[in-house]
């Protein structure tokens, strides 16, 4: 087993059937390299002050800590290269709307 079957054991992937063909959900896809066999990528994004924030909250991390975790994961550059679509999850921007906008383009 890969290593992050075991870190991430919640974010594996999901294979389902929807109106408009099969969809997969996880996490990790660009980074497993699952996102090679998907036509259409979206990636859901968050800024790095955000992501921050999050991970302390939920696991009770130092900033240090928190930081250390996201610095060992790859660059955001390098998933937003790879994904079709970018929805940002920021507290901010609603996420509905922007979810709604990438369906409505996609033709399946």
């Amino acid at each position: 087993m890969r290593p992050n079957h075991f870190v991430h054991p919640p974010t594996s992937v999901i294979f389902e059937q929807g109106d408009r063909g099969f969809y997969l959900s996880g996490c990790l896809c660009l980074n497993c390299g699952t996102a090679r066999f998907s036509d259409i990528n979206i990636l859901v994004y968050a800024p790095l002050s955000t992501r921050l924030q999050r991970i302390m909250d939920r696991d009770g991390l130092t900033r240090a800590d928190a930081y250390a975790r996201i610095r060992r994961q790859w660059p955001d550059t390098r998933k937003q290269n790879l994904a079709d679509y970018l929805v940002v999850n920021d507290g901010y921007k609603p996420l509905e709307p922007q979810l709604a906008e990438v369906l409505a383009t996609l033709t399946m």
